[in-house]
């Protein structure tokens, strides 16, 4: 608890580590070995991405109101990179919106699904 004061943070952490085998279900290894890879993503000066780095496909965001990470000046990137996508907020959700508000994220999901 000391490492990871905040709730909603430490709940969506141990959803990734299995208690009986006391073992992360995730390569955390990989991870950290890979993470300059993972975190070096970089968005054009001009925010707009170039036909190869495109999804076409549908891509739904759900976005927790009280992120940091999803700005309204960030919507011209988004829009370029993922040109098919659809963007909900939850209110009162940060960044881990999955771990903060699940009841909300499956109901969305499944409406999102069910169109």
């Amino acid at each position: 608890r000391k490492s990871i004061p905040d709730p909603a943070l430490r709940a969506f952490v141990l959803t990734n580590y299995d208690q009986r085998s006391q073992e992360w279900k995730i390569p955390v290894g990989t991870l950290v070995r890979e993470l300059e890879q993972i975190a070096g993503f970089d968005v054009p000066p001009n925010g707009s991405a170039s036909s190869s780095s495109q999804y076409e496909g549908d891509v739904f965001i759900i976005h927790g109101g009280q992120s940091r990470f999803v700005r309204h000046s960030y919507m011209d990137a988004i829009s370029s990179y993922f040109p098919n996508h659809m963007l909900t907020t939850i209110r009162g959700a940060g960044h881990w919106v999955h771990a903060e508000a699940p009841d909300d994220v499956t109901a969305l999901l499944k409406r999102y699904l069910d169109r």
